[in-house]
């Protein structure tokens, strides 16, 4: 009888959870993560802001668990348009494929810059691992997936490019995203070479890299 009440508490504590990781997305959604603290968290959740940190220590861990989220959903999408195109082992068809899984999430774009200058140097050492093993599994499982549906990718080296696509998307997201103060200059003294469009430029970059394999 113990057991069973005790099984259920933990489902229930599971939800609240997942809950709270929901309505936290949907404010990262609309706001930048500067501007978003525990206690509006909470009050989206429609708890208690004591509630919140039981859950998630402090608003790192708990977007550490978000990003978490945003890397499933993506490796998710990436297994999914990989086996619906597997006549299509094109460069150009690869190339097709990631751009649309890695723009597909606003969210994950927005995140993606803040894991390693932020969110990561403020969490525990045992919630990082974790993380950071999840994220190896699901990059090692991508590749290889990567490597037997498109030959051109040499094998053993799908999740290495996988790691380089991860790379150059954060530098890229900075390049496309530039401080107020850098806009400005950009615009006032006609700086076309600055102007930088994501999506052309991610897909100029991934195709020079798979044609080069």
């Amino acid at each position: 009888m113990h057991k069973k009440m005790r099984a259920c508490s933990d489902r229930e504590k599971e939800e609240k959870a997942i809950f709270i990781l929901q309505n936290a997305h949907r404010l990262f959604e609309q706001e930048d993560y500067a501007a978003i603290t525990m206690a509006r968290i909470a009050k989206e959740s429609g708890v208690a802001k004591g509630t919140v940190f039981n859950y998630y220590p402090t608003k790192e861990e708990l977007f550490l668990k978000l990003a978490g989220t945003y890397f499933q959903q993506l490796f998710d999408n990436l297994t999914f348009e990989i086996e619906e195109r597997i006549n299509k082992n094109t460069p150009e068809n690869l190339t097709e494929i990631l751009v649309k899984v890695l723009l597909n999430n606003p969210s994950f774009l927005k995140i993606i810059p803040l894991l390693n200058s932020i969110i990561e140097k403020n969490v525990s050492v045992g919630n990082l691992k974790i993380f950071k093993s999840q994220l190896l599994e699901n990059i090692i499982l991508g590749g290889t997936l990567l490597e037997k549906y498109f030959p051109l990718i040499p094998q053993n080296q799908g999740p290495r490019f996988l790691i380089w696509v991860y790379g150059i998307l954060i530098g890229f997201i900075n390049l496309a995203d530039p401080e107020e103060n850098a806009k400005e200059i950009i615009e006032q003294n006609q700086m076309e070479l600055f102007h930088f469009s994501l999506k052309n430029e991610i897909t100029n970059i991934l195709l020079l890299i798979i044609k080069g394999f």
